[in-house]
């Protein structure tokens, strides 16, 4: 696959433009890929993820998205890149979005408070798409969690939501411990850990058995 964007906002967008005459899509494209160049690349202010350097070399344009500089497209163009994925599979830096590893022999019990997945039933190095919900039962965001086999879950949320949901399980983990005298539960930010994903209708023939995956739990 190739190395593409790191925003879904990229997708919306072609998606959008798709339904335009031709000639008004490329101008649009232009417009729209000229301003993200502009004002992405004379920032300092952004925060970069371990792959920065590595888009720039390949020709990104790297444009703002949720406090970090991220490639929204490459020298072959939004539209090759975005059939690409749907045809077969793409790369995806996603490293921006907020990662998370809670440790502890209490880890389970904690989360299972937070999220609608049935935590307890992951299979070691086996995850599940989940949601991050209120006291009332309203979503706050959703979540990936997976159930390592190195003692910890580790819990990828988006980007966007960073700071909400750190909060927000700081928050209850300080609510468990109180209510809990003497239990065993802690959280871990991960600030320079790269993360990979793999998109594409064509993903799972690619060879990904000794990489975490997602697993449908009932």
């Amino acid at each position: 696959g190739i190395l593409a964007g790191g925003s879904s906002t990229i997708m919306a967008f072609t998606r959008l433009t798709n339904r335009l005459p031709a000639r008004q899509r490329i101008r649009l494209q232009q417009l729209y890929c000229l301003s993200a160049r502009n004002f992405g690349s004379t920032s300092t202010e952004f925060k970069k993820t371990p792959l920065h350097d590595f888009h720039c070399e390949l020709g990104a344009t790297m444009v703002p998205f949720a406090g970090w500089s991220m490639p929204v497209k490459y020298t072959r163009g939004i539209n090759n890149e975005h059939l690409h994925t749907r045809s077969k599979a793409s790369l995806f830096d996603v490293s921006h979005m907020l990662q998370l590893k809670i440790h502890g022999k209490d880890r389970i019990r904690f989360i299972e408070q937070l999220v609608v997945g049935d935590i307890a039933a992951l299979e070691v190095n086996r995850g599940t798409l989940t949601l991050i919900t209120n006291e009332k039962g309203g979503i706050i965001d959703d979540a990936i969690v997976t159930n390592t086999s190195d003692g910890y879950l580790y819990v990828v949320c988006n980007a966007g939501c960073a700071d909400k949901d750190v909060a927000h399980l700081k928050k209850h983990m300080q609510i468990f411990q109180d209510e809990h005298p003497g239990s065993d539960i802690s959280m871990e930010e991960l600030h320079e850990s790269a993360l990979i994903a793999l998109q594409g209708t064509r993903l799972m023939e690619y060879d990904m058995t000794d990489l975490y995956c997602l697993v449908k739990v009932q």
